[in-house]
């Protein structure tokens, strides 16, 4: 086996360890470069795994997945399978896993398994993505092991863009043990304060944000960070968006943060609006637009996330802010457009 390939990212000052024997991680640094950090005690780890790497996920002895429930279960898979009764009975459980060889790491074999081990649900998730990988996830201990079956197979730009989304879904359903979660939202800094524009899908965040490009600093235009620390409230750029150079000029110059001081929640709309929520109504519409949806998290992280924002809503002004192709956003923050009580 190779030496460990490592990769660490720091994104919404939370650091991520990311480590394969049997990946290069070059492209994925590629994507992530401007938050590329150097951390030796990093928050989350995640560890990467093809067929050759059966002893990482559920074997090692460091290992999340190598937890008493996974244990006892191979354990009773081991004693249960004749063809390898040349082994003692009493070998480690890493020796198993070794013996077993190639008919445990199917993802079959491995959703069969999670079944009957993931009683835990408010530790342990697992999520597939694209039917060709499995994300593991250990909510306690900030570490996740992603499987792919057919990493060796695949080309880099598809095992990148697998781990992309699963390195994104990995962060969105742990930062809130870092009292933050993600929004899908676009974020902006103007005059050193952040603002938050927030909507779904073709709600417009992308188009205002290249209506910004050269004026205002880019967090992000489709995925932003939110963390709450001494009672504030921060913007963070993100790597994950749908047009990349919208926040890479910005990064280059070392933007990568701010106060936030303003929360738009965005509609494409017939004329310029900007209406003021109350704290309730915009804490609802804010819940709306967490990635992922909230029924994704375990109850004491999706309690967190509520009450986090309610607190923004609180304390920072919501808007329903509605936009108009060509429109004048700031005209209308500043109270130089039609503003509804």
């Amino acid at each position: 086996m190779t030496a460990s390939t490592e990769l660490c990212l720091e994104i919404g000052g939370v650091s991520l360890l990311i480590r394969s024997d049997e990946l290069p991680l070059t492209q994925m640094l590629d994507w992530h470069r401007p938050f590329e950090c150097s951390r030796d005690d990093p928050n989350v780890v995640i560890e990467i795994f093809g067929n050759g790497g059966k002893r990482g996920i559920i074997g090692a002895t460091d290992s999340p997945f190598a937890a008493e429930p996974f244990r006892q279960y191979l354990a009773r898979q081991y004693a249960r399978d004749r063809r390898f009764a040349g082994s003692q009975a009493n070998e480690d459980v890493p020796a198993a896993v070794l013996a077993l060889g190639e008919q445990c790491w199917t993802l079959d074999s491995f959703r069969e398994s999670w079944s009957r081990l993931a009683s835990d649900t408010d530790r342990y998730v697992m999520f597939e993505l694209f039917e060709r990988s499995l994300l593991f996830l250990d909510r306690q201990q900030n570490r996740a092991s992603i499987f792919v079956p057919e990493l060796q197979a695949l080309s880099k730009f598809a095992v990148s863009g697998v781990l992309y989304r699963h390195v994104q879904l990995t962060y969105a359903l742990l930062v809130s043990n870092f009292g933050g979660f993600v929004l899908h939202a676009a974020g902006v800094v103007r005059g050193g304060n952040g603002y938050a524009f927030v909507g779904p899908s073709g709600s417009g965040k992308s188009t205002l944000v290249w209506s910004l490009q050269g004026r205002e600093a880019i967090l992000a235009d489709d995925s932003l960070v939110i963390r709450e620390m001494g009672g504030a409230f921060k913007a963070y750029a993100t790597p994950w968006n749908m047009l990349m150079g919208s926040w890479t000029s910005s990064l280059v110059e070392g933007v990568r943060e701010a106060p936030l001081t303003f929360v738009g929640l965005i509609y494409k709309g017939t004329r310029g609006r900007l209406e003021e929520l109350d704290a309730l109504t915009g804490t609802s519409m804010l819940l709306a637009n967490v990635l992922p949806m909230l029924y994704r998290f375990d109850v004491p992280s999706s309690q967190r996330v509520l009450e986090m924002a309610a607190r923004l809503c609180e304390r920072i002004p919501c808007y329903r802010l509605g936009l108009v192709r060509g429109g004048d956003v700031w005209s209308l923050i500043d109270g130089h457009g039609e503003l509804v009580h």
